[in-house]
């Protein structure tokens, strides 16, 4: 939730000169391949241009078994030639099913240095059904820490954040303990986001001060001057209002079960996440973040917004060098949105790696990485020396969930027919966004642009 999920995020590659052991930074940008698969058997690798100058990619891939550094593949291919401004890879002689993992690495030859991506994996997607189902979680390492059914939001086991910073992403609402904003009824809990003129006036959105501790009684973070927002016309105080909960109780490794329905409405981010409850590691993501789940409410949205569902850990670092791509995964719904039905997502964690399931169906398979996940992301330092190889995963974690709108990392600009209203790199980007609220607030129909969840489950392994 901390930066975009999905395809926002520059991945910095690490380039390795050929003839030499010295890795340095490098601007060119070898992204992870787009795998799709083709009729009636085979599979087809699309890789963005790297950069101007890139002579070669190899693709080096297997099914269902892991490579290791650059390990040779079941399949090695040299491409020396673009099929238009992307690199092309087709192999029409393997069958491929739904949960089987593609595991690739590629190589790309720029201006002579060779520029690597290393420990790629890929999951082939289900067709509705599940590819692989939850063990029972009355398995004997697992203690159960939470049933919430939500008869009530009880505060012994939530608090509210209250702050108008933005979430690290500019997003455009404070969070609030308000009941319209989060609220229990009929044993659901509705994380709803409202507007702020609503609450106050037109006047103050534009030009109000909105001293957060004085409204609420609190302001939980002064990050990016979450506490004080002052309008003047052109800059505007947050002009949506919603919720962001997080569990009292943290833990490390075990299981965690949401079930819920995401949120319908143009520029609403809805997330069930987890942070850690110490920064140990240091500053984000040095310290790690899990994604469960993410979404846009966009029902119009290029093929990414309510439809979609993906799953995410962040670490690096620092903000340029997140991996996240390399351990991202999301499922796509022909059909009901998951925005019209209520999904499980289960997080199961523990040393060996992450998985998240949506339904029972594998979406992320993040396995610790042999060597650590500094060699696996071939980053600069290691903020995790001497520690386990799944750090910074390896300390305790809470649960958040949150309704955000808008910022300037998670919508990108230039999807076809999405009529965005403002630019990511705006400096008034919440004031255009509000410009253009009889656009996108009538797509918000009452509790379906609320993100509904009908129940929480945590279990802590204590093997």
């Amino acid at each position: 939730m901390f930066s975009i999920v999905f395809i926002l995020q520059i991945l910095i590659i690490h380039v390795l000169v050929v003839g030499c052991a010295r890795i340095t930074e490098s601007r060119v940008q070898v992204l992870p391949a787009l795998i799709t698969l083709l009729e009636p058997k085979g599979v087809r690798f699309l890789v963005e241009d790297p950069a101007p100058g890139t002579s070669l990619i190899e693709f080096h891939y297997s099914i269902n078994t892991p490579l290791l550094d650059v390990d040779a593949g079941r399949w090695n291919y040299d491409v020396r030639a673009k099929t238009g401004d992307v690199w092309v890879h087709e192999n029409r002689n393997v069958l491929l099913n739904p949960g089987d993992i593609v595991y690739y690495w590629l190589n790309a030859l720029v201006d002579d240095l060779a520029y690597r991506l290393l420990e790629q994996r890929y999951i082939i997607p289900g067709d509705g059904r599940p590819v692989q189902q939850n063990q029972s979680p009355c398995d004997d390492n697992l203690r159960l820490m939470l049933d919430e059914k939500f008869s009530t939001f009880d505060l012994n086991t939530w608090q509210h954040e209250v702050t108008a910073n933005g979430g690290g992403n500019r997003e455009f609402q404070v969070y609030t303990p308000e009941q319209g904003n989060v609220y229990v009824r009929d044993k659901t809990l509705f994380i709803k986001p409202t507007l702020t003129s609503d609450r106050f006036d037109e006047d103050f959105v534009k030009y109000g001060t909105m001293d957060v501790a004085s409204i609420w009684g609190r302001c939980t973070s002064n990050y990016s001057n979450g506490c004080l927002k002052q309008g003047d016309g052109r800059n505007i105080v947050s002009p949506i209002m919603s919720g962001k909960i997080r569990t009292k109780l943290s833990f490390r490794y075990g299981r965690i079960e949401v079930v819920s329905k995401m949120p319908r409405g143009d520029w609403i981010w809805p997330a069930i996440w987890m942070m850690p409850q110490k920064n140990e590691y240091g500053h984000w993501p040095r310290s790690g973040e899990i994604d469960i789940c993410e979404s846009r409410g966009n029902v119009d949205y290029g093929g990414i917004g309510v439809h979609t569902v993906g799953s995410t850990l962040h670490w690096g670092t620092d903000y340029h060098s997140d991996r996240m791509r390399m351990t991202h995964g999301h499922k796509k719904l022909q059909g009901l949105s998951f925005g019209e039905k209520f999904v499980k997502y289960t997080l199961d964690w523990d040393a060996l790696g992450i998985r998240v399931y949506y339904d029972g169906e594998l979406v992320l398979n993040a396995s610790t990485p042999k060597n650590g996940y500094y060699r696996y992301g071939y980053l600069p330092f290691n903020p995790w020396e001497n520690s386990a190889n799944d750090a910074p995963f390896d300390k305790e974690f809470y649960l958040i969930l949150n309704v955000a709108v808008g910022g300037n990392n998670y919508f990108p600009d230039g999807v076809p027919n999405s009529r965005k209203p403002w630019e990511n790199k705006s400096r008034f980007a919440p004031g255009d966004f509000w410009k253009k609220k009889n656009d996108w607030y009538a797509t918000w129909k009452g509790e379906d642009a609320a993100m509904q969840i009908k129940s929480v489950k945590i279990w802590k392994r204590v093997d």
